[in-house]
């Protein structure tokens, strides 16, 4: 029960976070999105063999991040459950590319040595940015953003509807893992024998919870599409919008770490 806690608090996190007030907060949303889609599209447009172009990117999230008052802890929190995927990916590029490439000293550099900090530090570079546009904009915000740009409406709501649904399908499965414990003599976790009927009984106890929030979303006039107020984007936030991917362009177009290096020497 207090691990389903803990995992609903650690949701709705985000969410708190983005009702703050900071520049970035007060930006608009199309801006956020356009700019972090772009930021995405720079990091992973950078080749495997070299990491180091990647080092520039960090001033992203290191700038946005005490900008928009938003705190590492949450941040890391998401990146630790993202980085073992990513680590599965960069390890089998480690153990098959072996074909070398540099040499440091008396270390070989191969080329899945390279490939395997680029992918690590693609993925955290990717996950922090889209952490950071939620946690500074808000998912509905994000989805009914996306519905403006045209992107499909069932779409837009099965993210949202998805994304909201967490919240109570954790909420079921605590109140059911509470009157499990209340019922097995103090029994700290479900045993394995019981799983499956815990499962079935979750299914079916969302599904139900689900058809009740959909006649009650009927009820107040839901009929599939956002209506939500999307304000248009005016030409201070088309400037911004440019400023910000032209930055990104330049990280992209120049190798920070190479440029410091001829200047320090």
């Amino acid at each position: 029960m207090a691990q389903m806690s803990r995992a609903l608090t650690r949701m709705d996190e985000l969410e708190r976070l983005a009702q703050g007030n900071s520049p970035l907060h007060r930006l608009h949303p199309g801006v956020k999105l356009g700019a972090t889609l772009a930021y995405l599209a720079a990091v992973l447009s950078v080749p495997l063999l070299q990491p180091g172009r990647l080092v520039g990117f960090v001033l992203w999230p290191a700038l946005l991040m005490p900008l928009s008052d938003t705190p590492w802890g949450p941040v890391w929190d998401r990146l630790k459950v993202a980085l073992p995927f990513g680590g599965v990916m960069a390890l089998s590029n480690l153990l098959f590319l072996r074909a070398p490439v540099a040499r440091l000293g008396s270390l070989i550099v191969t080329d899945g040595l390279l490939s395997c900090l680029s992918i690590l530090l693609k993925t955290g570079l990717s996950v922090t940015a889209v952490l950071l546009l939620i946690g500074t904009t808000g998912f509905p915000t994000l989805c009914s953003q996306l519905s403006a740009a045209h992107v499909p409406d069932l779409l837009c709501m099965q993210m949202a509807m998805t994304y909201r649904y967490l919240s109570v399908l954790l909420e079921e499965a605590g109140q059911m893992a509470l009157a499990y414990r209340l019922r097995s003599n103090g029994e700290r976790s479900i045993r394995m024998r019981d799983m499956g009927s815990f499962l079935g009984q979750l299914l079916l106890r969302s599904f139900d919870r689900a058809e009740r929030v959909y006649t009650a979303m009927t009820c107040r006039g839901f009929s599939g599409r956002y209506r939500e107020h999307k304000r248009p984007m005016g030409l201070k936030d088309w400037l911004l919008l440019a400023a910000a991917c032209g930055a990104v362009w330049l990280l992209r177009r120049y190798d920070l770490t190479a440029l410091g290096g001829l200047l320090m020497g």
